[in-house]
């Protein structure tokens, strides 16, 4: 934890939300939103998706919003070691793919988690040059 009182575990609940089961209502004032979604931190990711699915708001609407919300956040908690945002805008600029959680940002953990083509250290120097196959 660091002296703000953000934790790394805070940080991913805060970027990914919980899997939890319940939808939070959608707010009027969604619809009418534009730029980063600043109503983000009220819902879990199952209600993120279900804004996606009912068009209340787009996925880089919530890419961005998460984007902002983890730079604002990383410099106190040095969670990110990789950044893989222009990866999620690629993969949105293909559509949405499938799922419960579709079009809702998250992060990896760079520990035994491969993407083709991105970097994994597991966090060592050791894998510090290692692109995933």
């Amino acid at each position: 934890m660091d002296h703000t009182g953000h934790s790394r575990r805070r940080m991913m609940k805060m970027m990914a939300a919980g899997a939890l089961a319940s939808t939070m209502p959608v707010a009027p004032a969604v619809r009418a939103a534009t730029g980063p979604f600043s109503q983000y931190d009220q819902f879990d990711a199952l209600g993120l998706a279900q804004l996606v699915r009912s068009g209340e708001i787009s996925p880089i609407q919530l890419l961005d919003s998460a984007i902002a919300r983890a730079e604002a956040v990383n410099p106190r908690i040095n969670a990110l070691s990789h950044r893989l945002y222009d990866h999620g805008r690629q993969v949105l600029a293909g559509g949405v793919p499938d799922g419960p959680f579709a079009g809702v940002p998250f992060l990896l953990k760079d520990l035994h988690v491969h993407l083709a083509g991105q970097p994994l250290s597991n966090g060592s120097r050791a894998f510090a040059d290692y692109i995933s196959t």
